[in-house]
């Protein structure tokens, strides 16, 4: 049997479906979260608003969702996320005239809520910096940059946490106001852990490593499995059709073709032809499918921080219980 090159066209066009469908259900998606914030801002269950509008913008960006996320914040009181939010916008709209006013009235409304933010200074000093140190607000990890900086924050409530490789963690809250304040905390000096001989200077902490079948990879072998399926179908449907024309020439052989097996050989040759465009569909939608699953496989590979320790050995001394020795750990 033959596979036109059609075949290829099928593989792309798959994919083109498979991308779009998934786009359209996100934007279909994104649509209903912000009807949805629309309608609790209306009602005045702002914290469910702001989430909803938030849902929306992570499933589908746009300016106008972004812009009425940052009017939620600011309702809601949070004050420094509402601004980055006008920032955000007005530098994204600035100069493409679809948008309108949009990027003078978020530039307006930044300028005015600026005066009247509060501000988190983070102080490491230099005395308490060691290689690896890394230092969280709020979970998420703030550069080294950013450190001895004024930075927007929200009224209420944020847990400042630091570690480093080999010394112990540490952690404290701080509490700003809402408006115009002023808060600080200033990074200790981390006490450095030791082995259980006292001895060893490399401290290895074994984390669980993330499951490899995320949900993209799941999804992936869902896809990948309905393009076996398609690819079986397509070969048994092939096969099916060169049995059709192996029939059709014994039914009307060229040295001896009566009548009834010329009508017989075009019938079965109909049939046939019938079968190889049913496979040819199959074999594409099958190719399509797997490639798309391949595809997603490989993008839904398990995010590993940087906070893992890297695979490898390490050797510390190890000095007691009357014997001198080495102590090695490693991650495989």
């Amino acid at each position: 049997m033959r596979v036109p090159t059609t075949i290829l066209a099928g593989i792309a066009l798959g994919l083109c479906a498979v991308i779009a469908t998934a786009h359209a259900e996100d934007a279909a998606q994104a649509e209903l979260m912000f009807n949805q914030g629309k309608t609790l801002l209306a009602s005045g269950r702002l914290a469910e608003a702001c989430d909803a509008f938030a849902a929306s913008q992570k499933l589908d960006p746009a300016p106008s969702t972004l812009m009425n996320l940052g009017d939620c914040r600011e309702k809601n009181g949070q004050l420094a996320t509402a601004w980055a939010a006008y920032v955000a916008v007005e530098r994204q709209v600035r100069g493409d005239g679809k948008y309108g006013a949009m990027a003078d009235v978020a530039a307006a409304r930044a300028a005015a809520i600026l005066p009247r933010l509060s501000y988190l200074t983070i102080n490491v000093p230099d005395g308490v910096r060691v290689d690896g140190l890394v230092v969280t607000r709020d979970g998420v990890e703030i550069e080294s940059g950013a450190w001895n900086q004024r930075l927007p924050i929200d009224g209420g409530v944020h847990v400042v946490a630091g570690r480093a490789p080999g010394h112990e963690t540490w952690s404290t809250t701080v509490t700003a106001d809402a408006e115009g304040d002023e808060a600080a905390v200033e990074v200790p000096r981390f006490k450095a852990l030791r082995d259980p001989v006292g001895k060893g200077k490399t401290i290895i902490i074994d984390r669980s490593r993330p499951s490899m079948f995320t949900g993209r990879r799941k999804l992936a072998l869902g896809v990948a499995g309905v393009g076996v399926g398609g690819l079986i179908a397509g070969g048994v449907l092939g096969l099916r059709a060169q049995s059709l024309q192996d029939d059709a020439v014994q039914a009307c052989p060229a040295e001896a073709c009566t009548t009834a097996g010329a009508a017989r050989a075009r019938s079965l040759n109909g049939d046939a032809r019938g079968m190889a465009l049913g496979a040819n569909v199959a074999l594409g939608i099958g190719a399509a499918a797997v490639v798309t699953g391949a595809v997603l496989w490989f993008t839904g590979a398990p995010h590993v921080s940087a906070e893992r320790s890297p695979r490898g050995l390490a050797v510390a001394p190890s000095i007691g219980g009357g014997f001198v020795g080495l102590a090695a750990a490693g991650r495989f």
